[in-house]
């Protein structure tokens, strides 16, 4: 036979139906429970309605929500680092300026080099030479003009320094090269014709300069390149 329940005992069993459907009511509006067992998430699930998916997050202050005043502020201070950190054009002794990269281009020729034969006694192939007389007037005269020349830059005030010391190397080594049994016709523009130009055209007046543009009249006439 069962024993009685006591009176605080039916006060306990009483309450707990009460309790659930209190918490049930609370899980449907979500203000202190959650929606479809979905954890709550304070004010912000305030009106959701089961089985839709609780709002994104706010988006938190950062660099890519700044105002259009920030973002033109930081260009401005790229923009100004880029121009810090871009090589600027040479500046050169006369005041002009001149970008290397197209200097670079225009004074660039192609040069093939020798090829040399398996045997000790074998024929050169020199591409694009060329046949000098060296016993005749015109190279006789030419020589001596370039004496001239290699004479007034070692005195000369309009080309002095590195520049000078420079335009004698080629100019010898030019010369030497005439007397190959078959000179490249790109390394005598490289070395004879592009460094007397350049001497008649800075000295132009002087006799330096002078000296200089007879000698490529005379270096045309004996190679006939020009």
């Amino acid at each position: 036979m069962k024993r009685p329940l006591s009176i605080k005992r039916r006060k306990q069993f009483r309450r707990r139906p009460q309790q659930a459907v209190m918490a049930a009511g609370a899980s449907g509006t979500g203000a202190a429970g959650s929606v479809a067992g979905t954890p709550s998430m304070g004010v912000e699930a305030k009106g959701t309605v089961a089985g839709e998916a609780p709002p994104p997050p706010r988006p938190q202050p950062g660099p890519e929500t700044w105002g259009w005043q920030g973002a033109d502020q930081t260009s401005e201070q790229i923009a100004r680092q880029i121009n810090q950190s871009t090589p600027q054009p040479l500046r050169l002794e006369t005041g002009q300026q001149a970008s290397v990269a197209t200097e670079v281009v225009k004074a660039t020729i192609p040069i093939v080099p020798t090829l040399y034969p398996e045997e000790p006694d074998g024929a050169v192939i020199v591409h694009n030479h060329i046949t000098i007389n060296i016993h005749n007037v015109e190279f006789r005269e030419f020589n001596s003009k370039l004496d001239d020349v290699i004479r007034l830059l070692r005195i000369s005030n309009e080309i002095s320094g590195e520049t000078r010391d420079q335009l004698i190397a080629e100019i010898k080594a030019g010369r030497a090269l005439l007397a190959a049994p078959k000179p490249d016709a790109q390394l005598i523009e490289l070395l004879l014709r592009r460094p007397l130009l350049f001497i008649g055209k800075t000295a132009s007046g002087a006799i330096i300069g002078v000296a200089a543009t007879a000698a490529v009249a005379l270096l045309g006439k004996l190679t006939g390149l020009w």
